[in-house]
């Protein structure tokens, strides 16, 4: 099922592929059993709104050209993905990002004209705590997640970042 709004509007021209990627990513998600919700947002929600658990996200950001020797453009950036998960189980959340990982990877390497950057997107995991501060993890476990502690019990935020080159695609 496609996701009303999620295309990508950004102030950067992005690249139709690219879109394509990631509208292929967030459908991709919003089958995936246990997954009420997947979103496109610039920056991570409140998680003080209720949000429905287990919940998803995904967000491009960085993106930018680089201009190569045949005169056409390079396209550098990363694509971000966030699971939230309540309960008591971050184990769970971490096994849910470890498959979505391995998922991404055949997802981006069935595109001959895009490359994922820096090994495994394994190696680039990603903590949120309050107020917008990431916190850096390395490489994660499959335990590793954020406890967010709220009225209503913990929330567990996990993420995965994915960085990208697409190749020759872009013309100014």
């Amino acid at each position: 099922m496609a996701i009303k709004g999620a295309g990508i509007t950004t102030k950067l021209n992005y690249d139709s592929r690219l879109n394509t990627r990631i509208q292929a990513i967030m459908e991709l998600l919003q089958t995936w059993i246990g997954f009420k919700s997947v979103e496109k947002y610039h920056r991570p929600p409140p998680w003080e709104n209720n949000l429905p658990t287990p919940f998803c996200y995904v967000q491009p950001r960085g993106w930018r050209p680089e201009k190569t020797s045949t005169g056409k453009y390079d396209y550098y950036g990363n694509v971000i993905i966030y699971l939230y998960a309540s309960g008591n189980d971050p184990a769970r959340v971490g096994e849910d990002v470890m498959a979505l990982v391995a998922m991404v990877d055949k997802l981006f390497s069935d595109n001959a004209e895009g490359d994922l950057m820096g090994g495994s997107a394994s190696h680039h995991f990603l903590s949120y705590v309050p107020n917008w501060i990431e916190s850096e993890l390395g490489e994660a476990t499959m335990t590793e997640a954020w406890p967010i502690e709220l009225q209503s019990g913990t929330l567990w935020v996990a993420g995965a970042r994915f960085p990208f080159k697409f190749h020759d695609v872009l013309t100014p």
